[in-house]
């Protein structure tokens, strides 16, 4: 889309006067095009121009009125809406945004501008959701519990055989997932509201999952950026017994340091209460950053960066977490997009465990790579393969795990 765009930029172009039977030529240019506009203010190539001033002069709000204008003057130039619309993004008007993107989307265009509008377009889905979303899964999972491959494992130095139920088990999941938002506008800021249902169905009942919640916040702006707090409550089931509560409250600042770079940022604390063991109940506080960044190739970089400080009832179960993950997402020929995710998350425990006669110090390495092809699409869903690879080590013997899966998604887009 940049790149068709660049090519339409009309940086001067040449206007003739004629003064007294002779012609005088003046090249427009920037520093004068205001002039040249209250001579013909219908001219597009003028208008263009005053445009691409505008936004250097971070004058935003102009820009879009003047790109109106021209879209007014003729309705076929669709690079002007897309131009037009990536100004209303970047102001986080993703309303008026969205239309002029969709627009243009139903057109005859190019599968590379298609797919930089859907780039759009889900980032507009995710900061200003205002419909319900559904999102299926089937999936082969072999160790679905998280339970270790030894047979034996040591307490206080002695060893002990593994019970059968704490071994890795196999299945396949049937995942359900319904998520929705609606944002009330009052005056002067924003009240964001959600709610989120999913389940996991696997062969042996036992391991069914079911977890429900809502969020309730306000957003605003400070300083041009944009300012959200959100209080999250939730809860988990297994076999339909209650297994946590979770509350949270964050802090998020959202700021798109340029169309296409976007800087989130994240501060929060959280309680976690468990049902069969109150020594695991925590409060916890963490920080979170995540940059994503489109090239002018359709190649999306995304880096995530979090830390978690864990304080537990019963202090060796408490932790810190440093997670760091990189994933990268590109265009194939025939329609075809892959992303790949790589990631670490290291957890160092509070404190001397001595059933295990040492301090806890877990790493966890994973990797996903998944698929999907541009050209199916069933309505707004699209199917994805997602492999997904993780390996657990531990300087304990028992919580050295893995769990490698793979899963057909049907996700709603857009």
């Amino acid at each position: 889309m940049l790149k068709i765009l660049t090519n339409l930029v009309i940086i001067s172009v040449l206007f003739t006067l004629h003064v007294h039977s002779q012609q005088v030529t003046i090249v427009a240019s920037e520093d004068n095009i205001q002039e040249l506009l209250l001579l013909d203010p219908d001219n597009i190539d003028f208008l263009n121009i005053y445009a691409i001033k505008q936004q250097r002069q971070k004058n935003y709000i102009g820009a879009i009125q003047t790109l109106q204008k021209i879209i007014e003057l003729d309705n076929t130039l669709l690079p002007f809406y897309l131009e037009l619309a990536r100004l209303q993004f970047t102001i986080h008007d993703f309303k008026s945004a969205e239309n002029n993107f969709l627009f243009v989307y139903e057109q005859n265009i190019p599968s590379n501008v298609k797919n930089n509008i859907r780039y759009y377009l889900r980032q507009i889905e995710r900061l200003n959701p205002a419909t319900i979303n559904y999102n299926f899964k089937i999936s082969y999972n072999d160790n679905i519990n998280n339970g270790t491959y030894a047979d034996t494992v040591r307490l206080f130095g002695i060893p002990f055989k593994v019970n059968e139920e704490a071994k890795a088990k196999e299945s396949y999941e049937l995942f359900s997932d319904i998520n929705g938002a609606y944002d009330f506008d009052l005056d002067g800021y924003r009240l964001n509201t959600g709610f989120l249902i999913n389940h996991s169905n696997y062969a042996g009942s036992a391991y069914d999952r079911l977890k429900y919640g809502i969020n309730i916040g306000p957003e605003h702006y400070y300083k041009g950026q944009k300012i959200n707090w959100s209080l999250l409550l939730s809860r988990e089931e297994m076999d339909s017994n209650p297994i946590v509560n979770s509350r949270e409250i964050r802090v998020s600042n959202l700021f798109n340091y340029r169309p296409n770079i976007q800087i989130q940022s994240a501060i929060g604390m959280g309680e976690t209460d468990y049902y069969n063991n109150a020594s695991y109940n925590s409060d916890s506080k963490f920080i979170n950053l995540l940059v994503n960044y489109i090239d002018r190739n359709n190649i999306n970089y995304s880096t995530n960066l979090k830390f978690t400080d864990n304080d537990a009832d019963y202090k060796p179960y408490g932790n810190e977490k440093k997670y760091f993950s990189a994933s990268i997402a590109s265009e194939l020929p025939r329609g075809f997009f892959v992303n790949l995710q790589l990631g670490i998350e290291e957890v160092d425990y509070d404190a001397y465990q001595f059933m295990w006669l040492t301090t806890r110090e877990d790493r966890l390495e994973f990797a996903s790579l998944s698929f999907r092809n541009e050209h199916l699409y069933i309505g707004n869903f699209y199917p994805q393969i997602n492999i997904t690879l993780r390996d657990n080590d531990s300087n304990v013997e028992v919580y050295k795990t893995s769990s490698d899966s793979i899963s057909v998604f049907l996700i709603k887009d857009f």
